[in-house]
């Protein structure tokens, strides 16, 4: 295979990124771009000089000529378009979270391994520079026997409103949002450990984040007016087969001092900071020694990191590497956010 022709489904803000990656890759050209609205068609279509377009992906599948789609509709889209493509004879790169529910997710699995195609999920933070060392850290004894993680992204007046605040469209709130990839980020960390239960509980009820203004009157954040049954905080334990427990938290709209994002790991030998930066904790000549990398990680490349990930994509489909975000990746994430919702729900732990 040579020219991998692609399309991509759902043109919001994060099909930017996407488009941005794989319009600069030798060797892959967008061939189709499907949006429900005709208006935003005709803009994107300008914008990265692909002709035509669609407004329903089935008949997108069904005329354009595509090896592979990219999937950056809202969750709720995922499975059916998804599951659509795969039984076209299509690869499929799909954002995170995988679906809905996990047992989408196992649908979505299920669909691509009768059709011998690739199902990919947008698990972007394993393309990281600095999570692929830490990963390497983690695995390679520097840090002794993990027993220990800490995973905590929490935010003030950040709920991102519309569609993210609806169920029924996003499956849940931030732990569905960007709880999803901390959770996936463990699970790469650690080596593809799997979880086997979970003691959760979950937060919904904050009144006074409506219309926040600044002190000189300006809009703060995004409003959250609209109806949301979503929730706006998770806290869960969450124990792992190779017996590190992982204190895990989110939240959009915690009143606290100002937003903050950390990743934390236990060994027997040392810890590891991962965010906001990379540095070991351990002891040398009986005394503690803080230590980095040589190597500049410090800020997060977010553009750089769709980048890998296109790469890889196209990798997997042109030169039959593997994957390192697969459908039972998506599978095994979907489980873990399913029993933080069950846990809350029946208020004890829950197994996986």
């Amino acid at each position: 295979m040579n020219e991998i022709k692609l399309g991509v489904i759902g043109l919001g803000g994060i099909a930017q990124k996407h488009l941005e990656a794989f319009k600069k890759m030798k060797g892959v050209h967008i061939s189709a771009l499907c949006t429900k609205s005709q208006s935003n068609l005709a803009l994107q279509s300008e914008k990265w000089g692909v002709p035509g377009g669609y407004t329903d992906y089935r008949e997108m599948l069904s005329s354009a000529d595509m090896d592979a789609v990219v999937v950056c509709t809202p969750p709720y889209l995922h499975k059916p378009i998804s599951i659509a493509a795969l039984d076209a004879g299509k690869h499929v790169l799909c954002e995170k979270p995988p679906a809905i529910n996990a047992s989408e997710a196992l649908e979505m699995q299920q669909a691509a391994d009768r059709n011998r195609r690739l199902l990919m999920y947008g698990f972007m933070f394993r393309f990281s520079q600095k999570h692929r060392i830490a990963r390497e850290l983690c695995l390679g004894g520097e840090l002794g026997k993990l027993y220990f993680m800490r995973s905590e992204t929490m935010r003030r007046c950040s709920a991102p409103g519309g569609w993210f605040q609806q169920k029924s469209f996003s499956g849940g709130g931030p732990v569905m949002d960007f709880g999803i990839h901390s959770l996936d980020l463990a699970i790469y960390l650690m080596g593809e450990v799997s979880p086997v239960r979970v003691y959760s509980k979950v937060f919904k009820n904050i009144e006074n984040m409506k219309e926040v203004k600044d002190w000189t009157g300006n809009a703060f954040g995004k409003e959250v007016n609209e109806i949301s049954d979503v929730e706006e905080m998770s806290v869960a334990l969450i124990s792992f087969d190779n017996g590190v427990d992982l204190l895990f938290s989110v939240s959009n709209n915690a009143h606290i001092k100002q937003d903050y994002k950390t990743i934390e790991i236990l060994g027997t030998k040392g810890g590891l900071i991962v965010d906001p930066q990379l540095e070991i904790h351990t002891v040398a000549n009986r005394r503690l020694f803080d230590g980095k990398p040589v190597v500049n990680c410090d800020k997060f490349d977010y553009q750089g990191t769709i980048d890998s990930q296109a790469e890889h994509f196209i990798s997997c489909i042109r030169d039959g590497t593997s994957c390192i975000s697969t459908s039972e990746n998506g599978v095994k994430a979907m489980k873990t956010v399913a029993a933080i919702y069950q846990s809350a729900q029946l208020g004890k732990e829950v197994l996986i």
